[in-house]
């Protein structure tokens, strides 16, 4: 994979072979330290961006959520107001379309996201298949043993 900031334990997932967990001891640190809190985030930060586009996806949800909501709300003090049993004041309906436009616009940038994932994704020229193993080989060189890859 042809990748210059290659993220191991994701590239290893994405192969999709079947992984099988070893227990072992390692020795105590010879020297230095182990990674901070700090380097552990900014790792889990670099795997969710480098395979997935989760949280992009998670932010186009929570917006149609916060736009749906606001909407619901907006209706309901509407139908409270003409019914006579509120009176909504003008920072009531600044707040519900404060959230009804932030809802739109976190649609608008979780869609917006998962394109440009999907055009990083591309530019990542990651192999569409991987061969596990060989059966034969053309081009009549006479070679029908199976390899393995």
């Amino acid at each position: 994979m042809p990748e210059r900031r290659r993220f191991l334990r994701g590239m290893v997932a994405w192969v999709g072979y079947e992984q099988v967990p070893i227990e072992y001891r390692r020795a105590g640190r010879a020297g230095g330290r182990g990674a901070s809190y700090r380097q552990l985030l900014r790792l889990a930060v670099e795997a969710l961006a480098a395979f997935s586009d989760v949280p992009l996806a998670l932010a186009a949800y929570f917006g149609m959520l916060t736009a749906v909501l606001a909407g619901l709300a907006a209706a309901v003090i509407l139908l409270c107001t003409v019914a006579g049993w509120l009176t909504a004041s003008l920072g009531v309906w600044v707040l519900v379309s404060i959230l009804f436009l932030g809802g739109v616009q976190l649609i608008s940038v979780g869609i917006l996201g998962r394109y440009v994932a999907r055009m990083h994704e591309q530019t990542l020229q990651r192999p569409l298949y991987l061969v596990a193993r060989v059966v034969g080989q053309g081009g009549g060189t006479g070679g029908t043993s199976a390899r393995n890859r």
